[in-house]
């Protein structure tokens, strides 16, 4: 299961929900065209603290606004094995907020 931003805190997230057959760990890579962008890979954490589960839950942050991010999804096991890799596209929309605030502010300098 993937929504986009779950707990409307974060617009650049993702909360993940899957199943393993066996324990293992997640690695969430995150990628896009842009060129001024890297790509962002890092070791999930489970709420449970758990280095090792069957069912993942996450909140994956770090998507890059208004652009198709490509998502790579691996786990592996206690040996440090992959057991399974899946990738998905999600573009997130431009954080608005933050274009009002700035708007309102240039609006402001150029008054004085």
């Amino acid at each position: 299961m993937i929504i986009e931003n779950l707990y409307g805190t974060n617009t650049n997230s993702l909360y993940y929900y899957a199943k393993t057959d066996q324990a293992s760990y997640a690695v969430a890579t995150i990628e896009t065209t842009d060129k001024k962008s890297f790509a962002y890979k890092h070791t999930l954490q489970t709420v449970s603290g758990d280095k090792y589960v069957k069912q993942h839950e996450y909140q994956i942050i770090g998507l890059v606004p208004n652009k198709k991010n490509k998502i790579t999804m691996q786990f592996f096991n206690k040996k440090n094995k992959p057991i399974s890799k899946t990738c998905f596209y999600v573009t997130t929309k431009k954080i608005l907020a933050f274009q009002k605030w700035k708007k309102q502010q240039l609006e402001r300098v150029k008054s004085k």
